[in-house]
């Protein structure tokens, strides 16, 4: 299990716990491997978010003052909304405490087959790649040729609506004029797994955000208050 803070990491917010299957003993697959943003991308995303924003303060623009520009999102239980192809169903144990509704026949036993995908499959993280890219596809994004994590709709010439994803973890730029772009976005991809959506970017990846009139603040102050502590070096004097 797992315990979910918030991100002064004072409070916990949510229990999270969840079954796992043992992806090492299925066979070994050759189509594993799928994309996520990496670091230098959401600074990217991030630095564009702060430019939008400061054009936007700097042309003193009604209209636009409540129209969030940036924040974030996560799926609930993503791998286990992402249907598996036929040959990557693996068949498995029934968990401890489950009673199935057939006997089996004397000399064999009942197991499990997974039609969707599951924690530690080697090909879930694969499954939810593609379940994620082709709804964004229907809702008119394209994926970034560079970055396929990152995908682009055009809404107008210079409107535009980016997202991003690191898994389950989604991060979203409204580049419009439309103050519920992203609630609109969010409710159509509600249609194919359940998105909850941030009030705003507090906290991504590990990294916390802090919105300022200089721009967008981004450190791990919290985390490196954790290592401290870990090794007792809280109250050491910097040099």
């Amino acid at each position: 299990f797992e315990l979910k803070t918030n991100p002064s990491r004072e409070e916990v917010v949510r229990f999270k716990a969840r079954s796992v299957l043992c992806g090492n003993h299925e066979k070994r697959w050759t189509e594993t491997f799928a994309p996520t943003i990496r670091s230098e991308q959401i600074r990217l995303l991030i630095a564009v978010a702060a430019k939008t924003i400061g054009r936007r303060m700097r042309l003193e623009d009604a209209s636009l003052a409540s129209v969030r520009v940036i924040t974030k999102g996560d799926v609930t239980d993503a791998y286990l909304n992402s249907e598996l192809e036929e040959h990557e169903r693996p068949l498995h144990q029934l968990p401890p405490g489950y009673v199935p509704k057939m006997k089996p026949r004397p000399g064999y036993k009942i197991a499990g087959r997974s039609l969707m995908a599951h924690p530690g499959l080697r090909v879930s993280g694969r499954a939810w790649h593609r379940k994620h890219r082709n709804t964004l596809r229907k809702l008119g994004f394209v994926e970034c040729p560079t970055a396929p994590c990152i995908y682009i709709k055009k809404v107008s010439d210079d409107e535009f609506i980016i997202a991003g994803g690191f898994v389950d973890d989604l991060i979203f730029l409204n580049l419009t004029r439309q103050a519920d772009a992203i609630e609109q976005l969010v409710a159509a991809l509600r249609d194919e797994y359940e998105v909850k959506l941030s009030d705003s970017l507090d906290k991504f990846l590990g990294a916390n955000f802090e919105m300022t009139q200089d721009g967008i603040y981004m450190h791990v102050g919290p985390y490196l208050e954790t290592v401290l502590e870990k090794y007792g070096m809280s109250s050491a004097t910097p040099v």
